[in-house]
């Protein structure tokens, strides 16, 4: 079965295109920052999204065996930080990392915690 990543229709239409595509879809949603950062956005955008894939595809893998972390991250955070290492988590408002599984949501529990986490409205 081939897996489709979500990138994978913009690495298809070639660079040009695609980066027009980008562009407007920016201009739309992004139309409050100055040209600079319009740009710099547009540059991190385009090659994230039009390099072959890695971490998208590693995620499909991992579904495929049904994808269970034996060691979740919030687990650890205490003793990263007890090591130097500062953590900060930014989900959208309706992230699908960010769900409710018998329990609550982990920015939930990220924030009771006092933890450094940003949730993004709109997205």
């Amino acid at each position: 079965m081939t897996q489709i990543a979500p990138y994978m229709p913009l690495r298809l239409l070639g660079g040009f295109f695609s980066k027009h595509l980008i562009k407007l879809e920016m201009n739309q949603r992004m139309f409050r920052l100055d040209q600079d950062g319009l740009n710099a956005i547009h540059d991190h955008l385009c090659q994230i999204s039009l390099r072959s894939g890695s971490a998208e595809n590693a995620i499909h893998i991992m579904f495929k065996y049904n994808f269970i972390p034996r060691h979740p991250i919030i687990e650890s955070i205490e003793e990263l930080e007890n090591n130097g290492i500062s953590t900060c988590f930014i989900y959208g408002d309706s992230d699908w990392l960010d769900f409710q599984h018998n329990g609550p949501k982990v920015s939930q529990i990220l924030k009771d915690e006092g933890r450094n986490i940003h949730i993004l409205e709109d997205s």
